[in-house]
C-alpha cells in the first residue's frame, strides 16, 4: 500500500504538493485485466486495508471510490485524495462491530440494542415496532450465506429503517456506513462475486 507523501518545502497554505503516482486507476478495469493483475487479490487487499484502518487504527480514508485507488508497479495499491477522513473511537468501533455481526448472525435483539445505543431516539420511540421491522429485515437477508451476503444492501436497508423510526445517527456513524457501502461497491467493480463480509470474520 502506498500513500503519496507531501513535500513540505513546496507546500503553502493554499497549495499541497505531493508525490505523483504512476499506475492504473481502479476505475479502468479493462486496463488492469490487460496488464495481468489479479483483480480478486487487489479487491481483497484493498478492502482489508480499509477495514484495518477502521477497526485497528480508528482513523480511515472515507472516500474509497475507484478513482481514488490505483494499482502501481508490483501490484502495490496507491491511495489518493485523503481530504475526507473519519475517526473511530473504541466505543464506536465496538458498536459498529456489533451492528455488522448482529446483521450477519441474524441476531435481532443484539441488532436492536446496538441501533438504540448508536442513535438519538425520538420522544415517541416504539421499541417493539422497531424490533418487528428488524425481524422482517433479517428475514430478507437471513437466507444469504456469508460469501453471498450483500453488505451494502444490508447497510442501506438498515439506514432506511433507522430513518423511518426517526432515530438520529451521529454524523461519524453515517460517514462510516457510507464508506463501507462505497468500499464494497468498489471491490465488486473489480470482482462482482467478491464478498467483503468474509474479511469481517476476524472481528467477530
Amino acid at each position: 500500500v502506498y500513500f503519496p507523501a507531501p513535500h513540505l518545502d513546496r507546500c503553502t497554505t493554499r497549495v499541497l504538493t505531493m508525490d505523483q503516482l504512476h499506475g492504473i486507476s481502479v476505475s479502468k478495469r479493462d486496463q488492469l485485466v490487460e496488464s495481468g493483475y489479479d483483480l480478486t487479490d487487489i479487491a481483497r487487499r484493498g478492502a482489508d486495508m480499509f477495514l484495518k484502518m477502521v477497526f485497528r487504527d480508528g482513523f480511515y480514508h472515507a472516500d474509497p471510490h475507484p478513482g481514488n485507488l490505483m494499482v502501481l508497479q508490483d501490484a502495490v495499491i496507491g491511495v489518493l485524495d485523503c481530504g475526507m477522513v473519519g475517526r473511530v473511537d473504541e466505543e464506536l468501533r465496538e458498536q459498529v462491530e456489533d451492528l455488522l455481526i448482529a446483521a450477519i448472525d441474524k441476531d435481532t435483539d443484539r441488532l436492536l440494542d446496538t441501533v438504540v445505543q448508536l442513535g438519538e431516539l425520538p420522544p415517541d420511540f416504539d421499541r417493539s415496532r422497531l424490533r418487528s421491522d428488524l425481524v422482517e429485515f433479517l428475514d430478507d437477508y437471513g437466507s444469504q450465506s456469508i460469501d453471498q451476503f450483500d453488505l451494502g444492501g444490508a447497510l442501506n436497508g438498515m439506514t432506511e429503517i433507522i430513518r423511518r423510526h426517526r432515530i438520529l445517527l451521529p454524523s461519524r456513524v453515517s460517514l462510516l456506513i457510507k464508506m463501507l457501502v462505497m468500499l464494497e461497491g468498489t471491490a465488486q467493480q473489480l470482482n462482482p462475486s467478491f464478498s467483503i463480509v468474509e474479511l469481517l470474520e476476524p472481528y467477530r
